[in-house]
């Protein structure tokens, strides 16, 4: 970064089972990005340059279910199959409540070796004031989660003004009993197209930390076109 304070706005929004639940979101953040160099006593890093950043975001969000696309077990005959009449369970509340969230984390990179690679790493706990969310009236606490990621970005020319990297790395997510890892790589091409393969490994675990449902590793297929700051991307699951 090139400033030491900045600003960001995001906005999410995503249909679930074909439009029964949706979410959405927005979020503001600020971070404050600390540049420097390493000196004499750090031996072979003296002079290579790196910069911390510290980041809060600040959230709001909510979610909406659609009864009428929801279809009940007294709405379906074992001879005729959907019966097409209203179901006894009547709607519930369509909507969560308005959920504020805040999350924070911190994020270090390094330079590495003569050809402007560069190693970061970083941790992020999110959902830090345990956000209450009322749904079906119902009320859950949304426990904190906790995710920490190290890359490694190798400078694929060294006499470019805007060089290629190729990028290896590794994300740790935890949350309640669900945690995951992610080995991923990637790679940009000609400077607007990015292209990236990750494997995916989730856990869940019980109280005395043994395994008990190991969920299917999965792929996930990654493509980025950038156009003058303005990005377009698709990405596939498979599991």
């Amino acid at each position: 970064p090139t400033n030491r304070v900045g600003f960001a706005f995001r906005g999410y929004y995503a249909d679930e089972g074909e439009g029964f639940l949706r979410n959405v979101n927005a979020a503001g953040l600020v971070s404050v990005n600390l540049p420097g160099r390493f000196g004499p006593k750090f031996g072979r890093f003296y002079g290579k340059k790196y910069i911390v950043s510290f980041g809060m975001q600040f959230g709001v969000g909510q979610r909406f279910l659609d009864w009428s696309r929801l279809t009940f077990t007294d709405q379906l005959d074992v001879y005729e199959g959907q019966l097409g009449i209203p179901s006894a369970a009547g709607p519930q509340n369509g909507a969560s409540n308005l959920v504020l969230d805040v999350s924070a984390g911190v994020r270090g990179r390094m330079e590495i070796g003569n050809r402007g690679s560069y190693l970061s790493g970083g941790f992020a706990m999110w959902h830090i004031n345990r956000p209450i969310e009322s749904f079906f009236n119902l009320e859950t606490q949304i426990e904190p989660r906790y995710t920490g990621h190290v890359f490694a970005h190798f400078k694929t020319s060294k006499f470019k003004n805007n060089s290629n990297f190729l990028t290896l790395g590794f994300v740790y997510d935890h949350q309640q009993v669900l945690s995951q890892n992610i080995i991923s790589a990637s790679m940009d091409f000609w400077d607007f197209l990015y292209l990236g393969v990750s494997f995916r490994r989730k856990e869940v675990f019980t109280i005395d930390r043994n395994v008990f449902d190991a969920v299917p590793p999965s792929f996930i297929s990654r493509s980025l076109y950038d156009s003058s700051g303005t990005n377009a991307g698709r990405t596939y699951l498979i599991e």
